[in-house]
């Protein structure tokens, strides 16, 4: 097992990243008192590394479906709705962890890669 003082405050991190994007994703049953939470725990993981930080973006994308469902009623709208607050709380916990390795999986998995620099040709 993996535990260190940064690995406790990295949970706390991802625990935090999730709240705040389910605040976000679902304003209206914030508003009500009625937001889902979900801790994703991974104290059994090491993030840092690349089997570590797959599991963990598993277990957010896991929760921000299960915090997301009540939006699909089985219909294309809603369930393209629910589908964007996947994305979106998935995405806000990923950023809100701030671990490299996570973020290159979450990119990954959205077909994305780190931008990168590309030089100009000037017409001679």
């Amino acid at each position: 097992m993996f535990r260190s003082k940064k690995s406790a405050m990295t949970k706390l991190a991802v625990a935090a990243a999730v709240m705040t994007a389910l605040v976000s994703a679902l304003p209206a049953a914030a508003a009500n008192g009625e937001l889902p939470s979900v801790t994703v725990k991974y104290s059994d993981l090491d993030p840092s590394q690349p089997r570590g930080a797959t599991a963990l973006y598993e277990r957010i994308r896991a929760a921000s479906d299960h915090v997301c469902a009540s939006l699909g009623h089985g219909d294309a709208l809603s369930n393209m709705h629910m589908q964007d607050c996947v994305d979106k709380v998935t995405a806000q916990a990923v950023a809100n962890a701030n671990l490299p390795q996570l973020t290159a999986v979450h990119l990954a998995r959205r077909g994305a890669t780190r931008p990168t620099r590309v030089a100009e040709l000037e017409n001679p």
